[in-house]
């Protein structure tokens, strides 16, 4: 399996159906198939005005742990901010 995070995923379909407003938690964005290879996606939009950030996991064969990637709480933001940056420990 491989794990991509960051801002411009490689997915066919709708990239983000969630509309501008910010996301408590990240949500499930959708599935896709290429070839042999499915794709699952996951993103939180953390402020109004910046696009979201995403994780998409991609595999062979991701249905026997897609409920579980695809869960509440499997993903959480260490952001504690709430900001568009990543918060620093002092």
């Amino acid at each position: 399996m491989d794990v991509y995070i960051g801002y411009q995923p490689d997915f066919d379909g709708e990239v983000w159906p969630y509309g501008a407003a910010p996301t408590e938690d990240f949500v499930y964005v959708g599935k896709s198939q290429e070839g042999e290879v499915e794709k699952l996606l996951i993103g939180k939009k953390r402020v109004a005005n910046r696009g979201p950030v995403f994780v998409m996991f991609s595999g062979n064969e991701l249905g026997p742990v897609e409920s579980v990637l695809a869960g509440d709480g499997f993903i959480v933001d260490c952001d504690e901010s709430g900001g568009s940056e990543p918060a620093l420990k002092q």
